[in-house]
């Protein structure tokens, strides 16, 4: 199984520190939402905070790689992204990000869904 996700956005907001080692920011996407709005994605960073508070301030492209963390609290199920890897992006000026870009700039494969294994559930496997 694998837990990661790889975001290229903007801050959303100059990072805040936590403690004396990390730091909480938002990232926001150029990914259109079903409403017409933007994604945001509240992102934790625990190494190399220091560095980053100095350098990244809001409206700065990123890139960053991590895992995503879920918490419920009050009937509400709440993501955030803990950071593992992060490095400055060059935009430039209205830069088109289409998936062809992001793939020769970053070196990335192409975008494939993973294989799940195939599943057969019993009746007495269903808790309901």
């Amino acid at each position: 199984m694998s837990n990661s996700i790889t975001i290229i956005g903007r801050l959303g907001q100059d990072p805040t520190a936590i403690g004396e080692n990390g730091c909480r920011f938002s990232i926001a996407d150029d990914i259109p939402t079903k409403e017409g709005g933007t994604n945001w994605h509240n992102c934790t960073l625990w190494n190399r905070a220091d560095s980053f508070m100095k350098w990244m301030k809001k409206g700065k492209p990123i890139f960053v790689t991590g895992r995503i963390e879920y918490a419920k609290k009050d009937d509400r199920l709440y993501t955030n992204v803990i950071v593992e890897n992060w490095q400055f992006v060059n935009l430039g000026s209205k830069q088109e990000m289409s998936e062809s870009y992001l793939e020769e700039k970053f070196d990335l494969p192409p975008l494939q869904p993973p294989a799940l294994p195939e599943v057969s559930l019993q009746d007495d496997d269903i808790p309901f």
